[in-house]
């Protein structure tokens, strides 16, 4: 209804009006699922349509609700509409693959490094009973500086504190809802979900 002030002692006028507006729909292109089931360090792709249905303007796309270590992207990301011409949309879910771990030590760091220190002596050791030669003094404290190093360096490891579901850094695995939107002008105009699925 809108509302037209006057000096008209009758009071202000009131003309109704009637339309409907008109916003870009996004929709799951011809052939296409909004599904997709891939492993850790696999990648996802949908083809969505932005259909006008008589919007003129920029329109920007976004996608959130992406696993942990994994990347959404919408290519192309902003576009001008004219009203009359569908646009092609792709969206693409990069995972990450779990890296390869050695095995956690079940030796204390202290100890290993010992254990690394005593097998350096007794090669030093070696060496100098087959050359006839007596050890130099100065390999006392290049044992210690070596034993010390060892310590600290086996001791740089896991500290016990990572998350055990998922010690590598990968994509976790589980299913998760990708919510694409569709803004014009700092507006919501439209929304779609996908699936996408890592085993």
């Amino acid at each position: 209804m809108l509302s037209i002030g006057s000096d008209d002692p009758a009071g202000p006028h009131t003309v109704a009006l009637s339309g409907s507006g008109v916003t870009p729909v996004v929709m799951v292109a011809e052939g296409e699922d909004t599904v997709e089931v891939i492993s850790q360090g696999g990648t996802g792709t949908y083809q969505l349509l932005l259909s006008p249905t008589g919007f003129v303007g920029d329109v920007t796309l976004t996608c959130s609700g992406a696993p942990a270590n994994s990347t959404c992207t919408v290519e192309p990301n902003m576009v001008t509409l004219d009203g009359t011409t569908n646009v092609m949309i792709t969206v693409t879910v990069a995972t990450t693959a779990p890296a390869m771990l050695l095995p956690p030590l079940s030796w204390p760091p202290w100890l290993l490094g010992f254990a690394l220190t005593l097998l350096l002596a007794e090669a030093l050791r070696r060496r100098y009973i087959w050359t006839g030669r007596p050890m130099p003094h100065r390999a006392v404290p290049v044992l210690a500086a070596f034993l010390l190093f060892s310590a600290l360096w086996t001791s740089c490891g896991d500290d016990g504190t990572s998350d055990p579901a998922d010690p590598t850094g990968g994509t976790p695995t589980g299913t998760s809802t990708l919510l694409i939107t569709a803004e014009s002008q700092g507006q919501v105009v439209s929304t779609t979900e996908l699936t996408l699925t890592v085993n």
